[in-house]
């Protein structure tokens, strides 16, 4: 086992884990020599920016617990405009210049600090924004945006992605925090999916494969450590807001649409292997407890050998009887493609330990249809149960796939949705509804009229639902596209992008649609780099899954999302 010895400091492994002073008169000459020479090095590198142009940067991007306007977005997206029309503009712009038409080979990070004893040196619990630029094949800086990066900080107790911020010009901004509790030696890995907008095409026949652009080793301390001094920071950063310490998630917090998480655990074992039934339970009891504020409860029920997801907020994991206690009566319509039927399985099989009901005695072997009516009754105790009713949007005929959203066209769509509210009193008190892996086959401008008329046709029926009580909604973000599926039609580049715009306009009707938002896109994409975790595009699917490569599946991810869905239904106390 290994463990982090005290609070607020990691033991890492070996493994990689101007003054402007001018006189009225007598310089006027030189002065206008300076700025004509600044014209000229602008012009012909990469935008560099100012402090105070990167504070300007932060705080555009820094959000409170309750976020009523959108509050972040992969590109720049003017106060006066917003993200459906910036990206419209972006992409109708794509191509029109000979800075359009040029791939970037490699990157460089433009504003670390200078190496302290050889190192790169951070400090923890402050908001750092790192500014990228690409480079051409023949190193050349690029003069346009469009390039989609996957960025991934990571050691064997951290990883997330560093949100990225495309400033359209061949620059782009990363944002780096790191709690101190993380506090260590970091790995920073950044490759390239795709340039110049091409992961929005249908179909990209000629884009290379992913490769690694950068990767840099940067340690991350706490100001107090004793490797930093006052000398080697810089007096902009002293002056920066301090993270705020985690709570438990309320209600609250699931109305802010997008999140910036953080896979962390602060213990595992080193030795972990499946079991017969493939299942990783490698945490001993002295070891199953999260370590809070960064979750609450019995982390070892995550099968996850000690990783756990906290965003803005951190999340309780439910033992058995809390989950039933928090699912007891409710009745869920669930409205989305076929991840949802892994994670209504899940929460079954490993949450609720249900029992598998008929010959099929094997969490292996137990599968839930693409459309059903399901009845789930607690074992231990028979006055307990939920139903879940699954309706499934990758087409119309679940049979098939690649309608998303348009299967919402659909009378006879409408109205298997509408046959659920028929009555007064009982009827679903949740409504789950997701879309994504099979909106890739459409374009944007087809994709843009499937979001207002989805919209519109829920936002319509939500008013007119007649039942006692209005009931919860819930909108799950689509998960990233993984391993070989990052280059397939529905890629992860086009996916955060639909994500984003559906997000923007539930935003605009949350007065009248008052949708909770899952940033499940952010929950899975430290996960997405090959098959390990998912299938391409499901992150639940059993231990042990057939036709798989030799390592095993590990299916944590999923069960992670399935315990936040019960933080918004039974999330800590709004008072």
């Amino acid at each position: 086992m290994n463990r982090s010895p005290k609070h607020g400091q990691i033991v890492s492994t070996p493994n990689p884990v101007p003054e402007n002073c001018c006189e009225k008169n007598k310089f006027v000459v030189i002065l206008a020599l300076l700025m004509a020479a600044a014209i000229v090095i602008f012009f012909n590198s990469a935008s560099r920016f100012t402090d105070v142009e990167l504070k300007d940067m932060e705080n555009q991007n820094s959000g409170t617990h309750h976020v009523t306007t959108f509050n972040y977005s992969n590109i720049l997206v003017d106060e006066s405009s917003n993200y459906t029309s910036t990206l419209q503009t972006l992409l109708q712009l794509n191509g029109t210049t000979p800075c359009h038409n040029v791939t970037t080979n490699f990157t460089r990070l433009e504003n670390l600090p200078a190496p302290v004893r050889g190192k790169i040196k951070l400090r923890t619990n402050i908001k750092h924004v790192l500014i990228l630029v690409a480079y051409s094949e023949d190193g050349m800086k690029r003069c346009a945006g469009g390039d989609y990066f996957e960025v991934d900080l990571h050691n064997e107790h951290y990883r997330s992605r560093l949100p990225t911020m495309d400033y359209g010009n061949g620059t782009y901004g990363l944002e780096l925090l790191v709690p101190s509790r993380w506090s260590g030696v970091f790995d920073l890995e950044i490759s390239i999916l795709f340039s110049n907008w091409h992961g929005m095409d249908l179909i990209c026949k000629e884009c290379p494969e992913p490769h690694v652009v950068l990767q840099q080793e940067i340690h991350l301390f706490e100001p107090s450590d004793e490797h930093f001094f006052s000398s080697e920071l810089d007096e902009e950063s002293k002056k920066v807001k301090p993270l705020k310490n985690l709570t438990r998630c309320t209600t609250e917090d699931f109305y802010r649409a997008t999140w910036s998480g953080r896979w962390t655990r602060s213990w595992f074992n080193d030795v972990c292997e499946p079991d017969e039934q493939k299942r990783f339970k490698c945490l001993p009891d002295k070891h199953y407890q999260c370590e809070e504020p960064w979750c609450f409860g019995p982390v070892g029920r995550l099968e996850s050998n000690g990783w756990q997801y906290s965003a803005h907020c951190s999340f309780k994991i439910f033992a058995r009887d809390e989950a039933w206690s928090c699912l007891d009566r409710r009745w869920w319509l669930i409205w989305g493609d076929s991840n949802f039927q892994d994670t209504i399985r899940n929460i079954a099989l490993f949450i609720l330990d249900w029992k598998i009901p008929g010959t099929k005695a094997t969490i292996n072997d137990f599968t839930l249809d693409r459309t059903y009516e399901r009845l789930f009754i607690n074992p231990n105790c028979l006055e307990q149960g939920f139903r879940a009713s699954m309706m499934f949007n990758g087409a119309n005929d679940d049979r098939f796939n690649g309608e998303g959203l348009h299967t919402i066209m659909h009378k006879d769509h409408q109205e298997r949705i509408k046959s659920h509210f028929t009555g007064k009193y009982w009827a679903p008190d949740t409504i789950i509804m997701n879309s994504g892996l099979h909106d890739g086959t459409h374009n944007l401008k087809s994709f843009l009229e499937q979001v207002d008329y989805t919209v519109d046709w829920w936002k319509n029926f939500y008013k007119n639902i007649t039942a006692e009580r209005k009931p919860k909604l819930i909108w799950r973000n689509t998960v990233t596209p993984a391993g070989t599926a990052r280059q397939k039609p529905g890629n992860p580049t086009k996916l955060e992008t639909y994500n984003l715009l559906m997000v923007e306009k539930l935003l605009q009707v949350r007065d009248e649609l008052p949708v909770m938002f899952v940033d499940t896109f952010d929950l899975t994409f430290p996960w997405h780099y090959t098959n390990e975790y998912s299938d391409g595009g499901h992150y639940g699917r059993p231990p042990g899954m057939r036709g798989r490569p030799a390592k095993p599946h590990h299916y944590f991810v999923d069960l992670m999302n399935a315990h936040i869905w019960l933080n918004a239904l039974c999330p800590a106390s709004d008072a």
